[in-house]
């Protein structure tokens, strides 16, 4: 059964999400104790700093939905790693070092943006 995209205002932009992508990030955002709100205003601060920094043009709302379609599946890639399971790591980042959604949010702001992080 096919699933109409949700639309969410996150700061000044409508996003349009399926309705599993939304849940996934509620999820996190429970995990993380913080609201759907909060957890998607920390994507986008992530991002429009990283434009700033960078001088990157590209469109926010469109780089706000691939951050978002990417944060579930990179959260919880890292929460594996977190408990041990380094076997289904292609590249073995360093997990260690920062909380689940941090970490994610750099490997983010790079990946959004098309620049490393």
């Amino acid at each position: 059964m096919l699933q109409l995209p949700i639309a969410r205002h996150i700061g000044n932009m409508m996003i349009e999400l399926e309705p599993y992508l939304w849940g996934a990030l509620e999820d996190i955002a429970l995990r993380e104790q913080l609201d759907i709100d909060g957890l998607c205003a920390s994507v986008l601060d992530r991002l429009e700093e990283r434009q700033r920094r960078y001088g990157d043009v590209t469109d926010t709302s469109a780089a706000l939905v691939s951050a978002l379609r990417v944060l579930p599946a990179s959260y919880y890639r890292h929460a594996a790693m977190m408990d041990g399971n380094p076997s289904s790591a292609i590249v073995e980042p360093d997990f260690t070092t920062a909380d689940p959604l941090s970490e994610v949010l750099h490997i983010l702001s790079g990946v959004a943006s098309g620049k490393s992080a």
